[in-house]
């Protein structure tokens, strides 16, 4: 049995309607599911930005959920910050961030990530509570205390163990998959 996980194939058969934008906003990949959801053609979508690719409705004067949208990409684009202190699990988290269209910026201790935090802006920090050098609880609490707004995703292979943690932060028990991940994510985007 290979070690490896196969993205891509979970990609495309995830019954989930999923696409992959580069920084542009143009379609890189969308599985069969998203064709399904959007009644597209993946030639008549890839290589094409999504507002042009679906314009503006019609039947909504005021543009407004094409302005959510476009305001959801920027702040992804703005880009998240993952601190795991072992390689592979850290490797493996940043291919599911990226299939999950994000990009990532992983280092391996707490002292990396301040320095991180204070040098670029990131909307989620997404941290193991072990870290070699300093508590991930301790990260989180002095990295949304220096930049408010910041939000937190907690690893834990110790179950209910974080109760002293961040007000707000989501827990992401280990190990975790691709959905369980983007739950995760999807929770720190709906209270931001």
């Amino acid at each position: 049995m290979s070690d490896t996980i196969d993205f891509k194939s979970l990609f495309d058969l995830s019954p989930n309607p999923y696409m992959l934008l580069d920084r542009e906003l143009r379609y890189v990949a969308v599985n069969q599911a998203y064709l399904q959801v959007t009644a597209s053609r993946a030639e008549a979508l890839l290589g094409r930005n999504i507002f042009e690719a679906f314009p503006h409705d019609p039947d909504e004067p005021d543009n407004s959920s094409a302005r959510q949208l476009r305001e959801s990409f920027q702040r992804v684009l703005s880009g998240r910050k993952l601190v795991e202190d072992d390689e592979a699990i850290r490797s493996s988290a940043c291919e599911l961030l990226e299939v999950l269209g994000h990009e990532v910026r992983p280092v391996s201790n707490g002292e990396e990530a301040r320095q991180a935090l204070a040098a670029n802006g990131f909307d989620v920090l997404f941290t193991d509570v072990s870290l070699p050098g300093m508590s991930g609880l301790l990260l989180d609490r002095e990295a949304v205390r220096q930049h408010p707004g910041l939000r937190v995703i907690i690893s834990s292979g110790q179950g209910g163990a974080v109760e002293d943690g961040v007000a707000g932060a989501v827990l992401l028990p280990k190990p975790y998959d691709l959905s369980q991940m983007g739950r995760a994510l999807a929770q720190v985007r709906a209270s931001g």
